[in-house]
């Protein structure tokens, strides 16, 4: 559940014996550490949520909002922070608007969407892919990777349900947790008797009181409930990637990098320069660093082989080139290079009949011939 205030007028800023998490002393003496930021959160989401407070609201780090019921919310899209890094940590509503009307090249007409959750690590996670903790100046940099997983939890037999709970909790991959409704499971709770035995409805004569086998809080599950052989936890599985480590580990995961070696389609691909790097650097072309393209492939990096040039489309590579008849058909000759190396990119892969100046490639063997081609007539 997601608390918004339907006062469309904003209330004016009051720290007049309010919390410590409720004035701009408070929270600044917080947000140092990302212990300390987890706190305010925590506190403030609890005043709005537990005891119905109203609350001044903040912005933090330029990227985080704190509004009046208790939410953390963060800056997506258009984030003051990469704007104007100078932008202060704790600011109050009034303040907030007024600096970036101010700052911002927008100006005026400077509007910011903030998502319905802070995606803030807790203290004691760390980034599955590089092993390194969070802090309070990195925590806005993730990439939230949620998932269920329903685990076996026979290595707890004679334990209680509190203690797995307690034993998940303590892992640093990723926050685990459970929810009341959907706990654990085993085959002995089957049961296929149909639950409304008496009933008229037709669609009611098609259910049974427990077709898979799951309990829950409403079944008298609670943390005292002592773990079965056969038993089965039912887990929220949060984890939390650098940005720059989330792309490489989708670009190190083999079924993403395209099927029998064809380049994967990039249109679009916000992790583009990623697998760029990884095909130029598996092909043995130079790495070119250079300005976002705002072609259909955003990406800032292409490739240099000796005076070729590389630039990556949706599947295939572009070779701007001059290559001489006798590599064109050594080439062609290939069964890879006839199908996948395309003279002037033509879809109908006709043979080389004079010297060629360009090239669509398809997979990544063709792309290595051309690059072997190339060096072994001396073109690069």
């Amino acid at each position: 559940m997601i608390k918004f205030s339907i006062n469309r007028k904003p209330v004016e800023h009051n720290e007049d014996g309010c919390p410590w998490y409720d004035t701009k002393e408070g929270i600044a003496k917080s947000i140092t550490s990302l212990v300390g930021l987890n706190h305010l959160i925590a506190a403030r989401r609890t005043a709005g949520y537990q005891r119905d407070e109203r609350m001044n609201e903040f912005f933090i780090f330029g990227r985080f909002s704190l509004d009046t019921c208790g939410n953390c919310s963060k800056a997506m899209g258009y984030v003051p922070k990469d704007e104007i890094p100078e932008i202060p940590d704790v600011m109050t509503r009034e303040k907030f608007w007024a600096y970036i009307k101010e700052h911002s090249v927008r100006g005026e007409d400077t509007m910011i969407s903030f998502g319905m959750g802070s995606e803030i690590p807790d203290e004691n996670i760390v980034c599955p892919y590089c092993g390194s903790s969070w802090e309070a100046s990195n925590c806005h940099d993730t990439v939230p990777i949620r998932s269920i997983e329903v685990y076996p939890l026979d290595g707890f037999v004679g334990k209680t349900l509190g203690e797995v709970k307690a034993i998940y909790t303590a892992k640093t991959d990723a926050t685990y947790f459970m929810q009341s409704d959907i706990l654990v499971r085993n085959d002995r709770n089957i049961d296929l008797s149909l639950k409304y035995p008496n009933t008229e409805k037709d669609w009611e004569r098609k259910i049974v009181v427990n077709e898979r086998g799951w309990l829950s809080k409403r079944e008298g599950v609670t943390d005292e409930y002592v773990i079965q052989a056969g038993d089965e936890g039912y887990f929220n599985v949060w984890k939390y990637f650098h940005s720059d480590c989330h792309l490489k580990s989708v670009a190190e995961n083999p079924e993403f990098l395209g099927k029998n070696g064809h380049f994967k389609n990039l249109a679009g691909a916000a992790y583009s320069d990623v697998l760029i790097e990884k095909e130029l650097k598996d092909a043995g072309i130079e790495i070119v660093k250079g300005e976002r393209t705002r072609s259909e492939v955003p990406f800032t990096l292409t490739g240099k082989l000796g005076t070729f040039n590389f630039v990556r489309a949706w599947t295939y590579w572009m070779v701007e080139c001059m290559v001489s008849l006798e590599a064109a058909k050594e080439m062609y000759d290939d069964e890879v290079g006839a199908k996948f190396v395309r003279v002037a990119g033509h879809c109908g892969c006709p043979p080389p009949e004079e010297f060629v100046q360009s090239y669509h490639i398809d997979t990544m063997p063709g792309l290595k011939l051309f690059v072997e081609t190339a060096r072994k007539h001396g073109l690069a």
